[in-house]
């Protein structure tokens, strides 16, 4: 197993203490008493057991009654779990921080009242625009916060190739094994391996940074479409993916011996894949040891109802014994990353991360699961290493203060250099392309998909008079213009396209998240409203506005790079509601985080970056606009 890092004391300097103290020599710090223990070991529920603690870490579980009786009234504080359910913290096997808008800190303290201690972030998005310094800085923010930070070391950077994007930042294989061994006891796999055509096709640099994860031993974590892609990408070394969007793809997934991630969302969202690929476990009868639970991105406006409790839930509504569901929310990852002699279960010397469930354990483990509502697998409280941080389903005062001191030390972790990440030119360069000769052309137009990930490309044929305005053709055809602005090296260079079933109207929609080279993105359906939006971007170091008719509607600022607020969730979900209001008022079709999906090169079919229009269908190229209809 790898040595890790841990919030408890490392076990090798408090085994005496934890023995003195399971043998009742010694008198824990505190007992969790009254209780029902979920084991997910065992895949048992245990009744009337207490659970003793001691420098971080589960020393004991025994009869409740126990430790009253063996160390009287000099014995440990003693906490009341009133029948109520006690099982293992949450761990997120893959996401990105980011994707919430804030910074770790303020990101752990909504995954507590979650139950989620635990997260394996790959930060990939930080690491296009700030290279190595970014993946440093997210470090240095996770190991501050209240929660077990690890970290999976991007794999894409760039995405693509910068034929077709241009990202802040090059990690190269020589780059990507330095930070493996700066960071040891935090980077514990190679994070998503996006770009898996060049990985299909033998591709020496992206085979050069999986060999990087392989020499040293860590896991390797994927990203893949199509189930004729199975084979050769699980026969590079690749060990999981999130991406599976239906029960056979998992299923194929699984017999090559990958891991699969299950991702659970908002209802009906594009991340919510999970009702369709757990149907590899209850339809096809797979075992689900190769599964985990995981959330991907998430937005503030939904940390906090759809966290990995939610996932835990959802798994349960889709026919998945509960036992199996907690199993994989938290065992499973830690036994992805080889973690699992120190997190993921309540196992004896594992860190004391807890989570307390207001349900009995009879009802927990019943079949029927008609009674089990979303509420039964909300946490009441819950412990991180030994600490209680969530009571009565709110942040203790302990973890209340912990938080304000991170806030008031980002600068710390985010130097003045991440506050300064959006160089575009003052003088905007034009967001709509030329328009061509008179003549008959096609047209290569990226058709929205609902629910939002996947794109289609769309030949339109059309008729272009001389002298004819861009935007004439944009109203006449029910189109929006989509333009990508390099950000991180002030070239000037624009990409465009256009783009049908967007759905805005006098108006335009400017975002420094665009996934994943995050370059300035703005769509719209005038270039005035486009050019107002872009320069408040600019303005402000980073953020996402919506503009209709020269007013600005909503605005986020986000001057982290251009990616994160320094406020809390809360906060910044406020704001973010007010974004999503404003697109609604437009007639946006889809919400922010599919909008900013449309420059993602490695997502089929057509996307938008600062090089132009990319077809993605196999690997990733530069199309025309336009092209003479023949």
């Amino acid at each position: 197993m790898a040595k890790i890092r841990t919030l408890a004391p490392p076990k090798h300097t408090v085994t005496r203490s934890l023995a003195a103290v399971a043998g009742g020599r010694e008198v824990p710090d505190a007992v969790l008493s009254n209780a029902q223990v979920l084991d997910v070991n065992a895949r048992q529920v245990h009744a009337e057991r207490e659970l003793w603690v001691t420098a971080g870490r589960i020393a004991r579980i025994c009869r409740s009654g126990t430790a009253t009786s063996a160390f009287g009234k000099g014995g440990p504080s003693v906490y009341d779990c009133q029948g109520a359910l006690l099982a293992p913290g949450l761990c997120d096997p893959h996401m990105h921080v980011e994707s919430s808008k804030v910074t770790v800190h303020n990101y752990a303290e909504t995954a507590l009242l979650n139950g989620t201690t635990t997260v394996f972030a790959d930060s990939h998005e930080i690491a296009n625009v700030l290279g190595i310094e970014g993946i440093r800085m997210m470090i240095a923010d996770g190991m501050a916060a209240p929660l077990n930070f690890y970290a999976t070391v991007p794999s894409t950077v760039p995405a693509t190739a910068p034929e077709t994007e241009t990202a802040g930042a090059d990690l190269t294989p020589e780059v990507i094994g330095l930070l493996m061994d700066e960071f040891p006891e935090v980077i514990l796999a190679l994070g998503e391996a996006m770009n898996y055509p060049a990985i299909l096709a033998g591709d020496a640099r992206q085979h050069g940074i999986l060999a990087e994860a392989l020499k040293r031993g860590l896991a390797i974590s994927g990203h893949v479409y199509g189930r004729e892609n199975v084979p050769p990408y699980a026969a590079s070394g690749v060990g999981d993916t999130h991406e599976a969007i239906d029960g056979e793809i998992a299923a194929d997934l699984v017999r090559a011996g990958m891991w699969v991630f299950l991702r659970s969302g908002p209802p009906g969202s594009a991340w919510d894949s999970l009702p369709e690929a757990i149907k590899a476990i209850t339809q096809h009868g797979l075992s689900d040891r190769l599964f985990c639970l995981c959330t991907d991105d998430r937005s503030p406006n939904h940390l906090l109802s759809f966290g990995m409790d939610y996932a835990v839930f959802e798994a349960v509504s889709e026919g998945l014994d509960p036992l199996a569901a907690w199993t994989m929310g938290s065992l499973h990852p830690a036994l992805r990353y080889g973690v699992e002699e120190e997190l993921g279960s309540l196992g004896l010397s594992r860190q004391a991360d807890i989570v307390l469930l207001d349900i009995q354990a009879g009802e927990f483990q019943a079949r029927s699961r008609k009674d089990l509502s979303r509420a039964s697998f909300r946490p009441v409280a819950v412990w991180l290493a030994g600490e209680q941080v969530v009571e009565e389903g709110q942040p203790t005062e302990r973890l209340k203060r912990r938080l304000d001191r991170c806030r008031a030390d980002v600068k710390t972790y985010y130097p003045s250099a991440a506050f300064q990440t959006v160089n575009i030119p003052e003088a905007t360069p034009p967001l709509l392309p030329p328009m061509p000769k008179a003549g008959r052309y096609r047209v290569n137009v990226l058709r929205i998909l609902p629910p939002g990930i996947l794109t289609g490309h769309e030949a339109l044929e059309l008729e272009i008079e001389e002298g004819q305005p861009f935007e004439e053709l944009l109203r006449h055809h029910d189109l929006t213009a989509i333009a990508s602005l390099e950000r991180h090296h002030k070239t000037g260079r624009v990409g465009h396209g256009v783009v049908k079933g967007f759905g805005i109207k006098e108006g335009a929609i400017a975002s420094s998240i665009a996934h994943d080279a995050h370059n300035l993105l703005v769509i719209g359906d005038n270039e005035a409203d486009m050019k107002r939006a872009t320069e408040e971007v600019r303005r402000q170091q980073g953020g996402i506005c919506v503009f209709s008719r020269g007013q600005l509607l909503a605005q986020v600022v986000l001057p982290v790079a251009g990616l994160m607020c320094t406020q809390s969730v809360a906060e910044t979900a406020a704001r973010m509601d007010t974004i999503a209001g404003a697109m609604r008022s437009l007639g946006c079709s889809i919400s922010f985080m599919e909008f900013s999906l449309l420059a993602l090169a490695v997502i089929p079919e057509l996307r938008v970056t600062d090089r132009g229009l990319i077809s993605t269908t196999q690997a990733p190229k530069i199309i025309p606009l336009f092209e003479p209809a023949s």
